[in-house]
């Protein structure tokens, strides 16, 4: 095994750009079994190619992926192989932070993936309510959505006040309600990027603006976010979770560095995942801080 690693490292880094690196055939081969060794299928050439031209336009697209670490961006890339999540369905993200490459899954991904626990019947996509929303709760026999009509034109300072996910599993319909304040507490408490936002007023050392953090650039996504990771803790915590593998990512909007002292997490997570790309599936990793 430890050859086998030390070969992935020579080829990795001897390529001239990231488009020759992906198409080596290491790389192919390491990504085709990782995914049918963890999905039990013979799909893995197909989506190795299908991630790969999506990849490869993430690169076109964003010049700072071409500077992370080589081992970090082949970590990256096969944790899609070992998950089955895709970039091109906007289930996972490969983000440069810094001089690695951080796999991400979003809420979307993450609710695939919940799909698959054996409990799970179905998980309705969640859905945001704004103030301006006509919305009424039922308390009997559980909290439960009565009513949700949805504006069509809001006002400009409208803001969103609940964020609800309706799912049912063998025992029954449940409904996961987070009011505003429970998802604020969390961005306030845990939101890296924001409390780093906040303590510096919005504004970078020079003066110029600071780049919004996810959670307020993107108000409906985070609380759809924080929904769906909650029932996901919620999930797994309760449940047996057997031949399903609930990734538990780094939120890069979070700004949770994964240990990146010295510039080194990734690649250690990453060496690890390299280590085990020969023939095993690859475990999932308790990485996500922000609920906790």
């Amino acid at each position: 095994m430890g050859n086998k690693l030390v070969l992935v490292q020579e080829d990795i880094t001897a390529p001239k750009n990231l488009g020759e690196m992906m198409s080596l055939d290491s790389v192919k081969t390491s990504f085709v079994e990782n995914y049918n060794l963890s999905h039990k299928n013979n799909n893995g050439e197909m989506v190795y190619e299908r991630e790969r031209n999506a990849f490869m336009q993430m690169v076109h697209e964003n010049k700072n992926i071409e500077n992370c670490t080589r081992m970090s961006v082949y970590g990256a890339f096969i944790s899609l192989a070992s998950t089955g999540l895709s970039l091109v369905n906007q289930e996972a993200y490969l983000i440069p932070y810094g001089q690695t490459l951080q796999f991400q899954v979003s809420w979307m991904g993450r609710l695939r993936q919940l799909l698959q626990l054996e409990s799970v019947i179905e998980i309705a996509v969640p859905e945001v309510v704004y103030k301006s929303d006509l919305f009424e709760l039922g308390m009997l026999p559980k909290k439960h959505v009565k009513a949700h009509e949805r504006k069509t034109q809001r006002p400009e300072d409208d803001i969103i006040t609940h964020v609800y996910v309706n799912y049912e599993l063998t025992k029954g319909d449940r409904w996961l309600i987070l009011e505003r304040q429970d998802v604020v507490r969390i961005m306030q408490g845990f939101s890296k990027s924001y409390i780093i936002w906040q303590q510096n007023k919005g504004k970078n050392k020079d003066g110029s603006p600071m780049k919004l953090p996810f959670a307020l650039a993107f108000p409906e996504d985070y609380f759809k976010k924080t929904v769906i990771k909650k029932l996901s803790k919620q999930l797994t915590h309760t449940q047996k979770v057997s031949d399903v593998e609930i990734f538990e990512d780094v939120d890069y909007e979070e700004g949770d560095e994964l240990g990146l002292e010295n510039g080194s997490g990734d690649d250690r997570r990453a060496l690890d995942i390299a280590k085990r790309a020969g023939g095993k599936q690859i475990a999932s990793a308790g990485y996500d801080k922000e609920n906790k």
